[in-house]
């Protein structure tokens, strides 16, 4: 599908996610289109070695760090043991992982600085979920119709387009500049807040499982 975004600004419009799980660990990234630092990011900011780990065995090793951290500061020599690496590979990672703000130094010890999901999390996960799928499934038992006959007179409906692909598309703008207002009105956390290192998105881990209705993939 191609299209004109008329000028429109895309920043602020918080509308695509990146997802990608190894074993439990799922890790997501989520925001506007700024780019999104993640495990690649990790992984070029590692030494040699580091750098030489596969897709599956970082994920994992990222992941049981970040899991370790969930309960609490842990220091490099606790995180070497939780990710089953050797100490040098550790160091590594945890410097990548600092450079991309998801975890901090504390003297002897690190804690985690983004969100991690576990099990324990699952009831307030789900209540989430729940809210979310009630609002929408309100809105467009309300505005489906509607919207299609505000529509009408763009190229896609004009061409023959069925409208549930058209609505696909434009769903992504409506998802978008609506998380833009809930940012705005402080039931968000802002990508963009003073201060913040990941800039236009938020990043966070969760443990397979807990997303119980929730698409692993991506713009999800």
């Amino acid at each position: 599908m191609a299209e004109e975004t008329g000028g429109l600004s895309l920043k602020r419009i918080y509308w695509g996610s990146g997802n990608v799980g190894y074993g439990k660990y799922y890790f997501t990234t989520f925001g506007d289109l700024s780019p999104r630092g993640g495990l690649s990011d990790i992984r070029g900011k590692g030494s040699t070695a580091a750098q030489a780990m596969s897709g599956e065995e970082l994920g994992k090793a990222v992941g049981a760090m970040m899991f370790a951290l969930r309960e609490g500061p842990r220091t490099s020599e606790a995180l070497t043991k939780a990710a089953g690496t050797d100490g040098s590979k550790t160091e590594e990672l945890l410097n990548g992982m600092e450079s991309v703000g998801w975890v901090a130094r504390q003297g002897e010890e690190y804690r985690a600085r983004i969100p991690v999901l576990t099990q324990r999390d699952k009831p307030m996960v789900a209540g989430l979920l729940r809210i979310g799928h009630e609002v929408m499934d309100s809105w467009l038992v309300s505005n489906y119709d509607l919207f299609r006959s505000s529509v009408r007179e763009i190229t896609p409906m004009r061409q023959g387009v069925p409208y549930q692909q058209t609505f696909d598309q434009l769903w992504h703008y409506l998802f978008g500049i609506a998380n833009q207002k809930l940012v705005e009105g402080g039931l968000f956390t802002d990508p963009y807040a003073t201060g913040r290192m990941q800039q236009g998105y938020v990043a966070f881990l969760y443990e397979d499982g807990l997303n119980s209705g929730w698409a692993k993939h991506e713009g999800s």
